[in-house]
């Protein structure tokens, strides 16, 4: 039984090509096999190196692709990341933080996004664990643990920015406002540890015997302000605690700066306020929507930058692909004109006779070398189909490289050795037994099917013929014979307008 071929580039002259001549080794002068031989060689080294280049070439188009479709969030997510904290607000909406940022009174202490300045990313992640603190001092006494707005933090930040530089309140905002300066160490020794002494000693000496924590000692400044401030020596030096263990409060912010503007400190600044119409968070709440957000951003960075460079690999693989398929058309056409120079030189035919032996009679019979590697020579592969070149300069469609293929398309036209050629013709058997072709498309130019083309051809369900040129008489009537699921009658047909009836005809008879 006929099967389906897979066909690869095979001539007369394969042992000839693995010892190949380089076009500039043979010379007009050189025995015309010789030269027939290179430009063989010359001609598959075209194959081969178009080969390499189109799949360089689709890699690099994919590659390239890639990047295109990347380059607007990596460029949203570069300039979110260059601006801090402000990015992050915009990022989640939060439009009275940003603006809160950029018009403020004091806007030109704020160096958005510097690795030092209240705005960056890395110390507002540092601000969290400050919040927890207090959170934590304030439920070991029995008060709410506060929440976190966006607002608030941007009102810490842009107040942190100001007090780095002076040892006063920004009073920007109308909230309650904490500010420490140290090497690094815990705000919180000197907000509360250090005040509740001084508060606890001037509650003392009014004649207080119970210690005091959390809502009692809050209500018991409430009704004995003047006085607890006059024994404290000021609010100044208990203002911190009360803002700590204030019942009130429901929301917070907080900032670091590091920028160390006076004696190398570091500026803590904490604000509080009532309540809020803005969306709050619990203090983890608030940590993960920024921890997700700067994985987000991080992660379209990198993931930009290895398309980038995966994009300039192949982009220089390309290159390299390109300049040898080009060097080999090169040296294609230069034996090409060799081969072409002997044999317009020589005026004949290289011929040799050879013997055979039947039985008992010897026969002697001549065959020309020269036509038997020419036909060799006109048979290539482009896109997994073998061609065969006609004496028209036309080429004929001989099969696929794969029996597995499962969609067949024949162009108008191919193009080997860097000469475009029409495909007119559809060879005998061309896809004879291949049971898993679902589509065939036929090229414009076909005007030749030949007998059992499409034989066999089990699994067909759909032809798209794109040419006119077909008639009863150059398609042969076996040519779909045993094709399609069922039938060729079942067989859907796609022609150009006004051939259907003509082509149904074609392929069911």
């Amino acid at each position: 039984m006929f099967k389906c071929r897979k066909l690869a580039i095979v001539t007369a002259l394969a042992v000839v090509i693995s010892t190949a001549l380089s076009p500039a080794s043979v010379t007009a002068n050189s025995d015309g096999t010789a030269l027939k031989a290179a430009y063989d060689a010359a001609q598959q080294k075209v194959t081969t190196t178009k080969v390499a280049y189109d799949s360089a070439l689709a890699t690099a188009n994919t590659k390239s692709a890639a990047v295109t479709n990347l380059k607007a969030d990596y460029d949203t997510a570069v300039a979110r990341k260059s601006k801090g904290s402000y990015g992050f607000f915009e990022s989640i909406g939060a439009t009275n933080a940003t603006n809160a940022l950029t018009t403020c009174k004091y806007k030109d202490y704020i160096k958005l996004g510097d690795e030092k300045d209240a705005t960056s990313l890395t110390n507002m992640a540092a601000s969290f664990k400050w919040m927890k603190r207090l959170n934590e001092i304030r439920k070991s006494v029995g008060l709410n643990e506060l929440k976190v707005t966006s607002t608030l933090m941007a009102y810490a930040q842009a107040d942190g920015d100001y007090s780095d530089t002076v040892v006063a309140h920004a009073k920007q905002f109308n909230v309650g406002e904490n500010i420490a300066w140290n090497y690094g160490s815990d705000p919180y020794l000197q907000w509360y540890d250090e005040e509740k002494v001084i508060f606890d000693k001037a509650a003392a000496e009014l004649g207080q015997t119970t210690p005091l924590t959390g809502a009692t000692a809050y209500e018991y400044y409430s009704n004995n302000q003047t006085e607890i401030e006059a024994k404290a020596g000021g609010y100044g030096k208990i203002g911190h605690y009360l803002n700590d263990i204030n019942t009130d409060y429901t929301v917070t912010g907080f900032s670091v700066t590091t920028r160390g503007s006076m004696n190398s400190w570091n500026t803590y600044t904490q604000v509080f306020y009532f309540s809020s119409s803005e969306t709050t968070y619990t203090v983890n709440q608030y940590e993960s929507l920024f921890n997700n957000y700067i994985t987000t951003m991080n992660n379209t960075i990198t993931s930009y930058n290895a398309a980038v460079a995966e994009n300039d690999t192949a982009q220089a693989a390309l290159t390299t692909a390109k300049t040898a398929y080009d060097t080999a058309v090169n040296e294609c056409e230069t034996a090409k004109a060799a081969y072409e120079k002997w044999k317009n030189s020589s005026g004949k035919t290289d011929s040799s006779k050879t013997t055979q032996k039947t039985s008992d009679k010897t026969t002697t019979q001549t065959t020309d070398e020269s036509s038997q590697q020419e036909a060799a020579a006109t048979i290539f592969v482009v896109d997994k189909a073998k061609y065969k070149i006609k004496n028209s300069g036309a080429v004929i469609y001989v099969a696929p490289t794969d029996n597995k293929i499962t969609s067949v398309k024949i162009s108008a036209t191919v193009t080997y050795a860097g000469t475009k050629y029409k495909v007119t013709e559809i060879g005998n058997k061309a896809l004879n037994n291949c049971k898993k072709v679902k589509t065939i498309t036929i090229g414009s130019n076909v005007s030749k099917i030949g007998a059992k083309a499409f034989s066999n051809t089990s699994s067909l369900k759909k032809v798209v013929f794109k040419t006119k040129k077909l008639t009863q008489k150059n398609v042969a009537k076996n040519a779909f014979s045993k094709a399609g699921k069922g039938g060729n009658k079942k067989i859907k047909i796609k022609t150009p307008s006004g051939l259907a009836d003509k082509y149904k005809k074609i392929v069911r008879r």
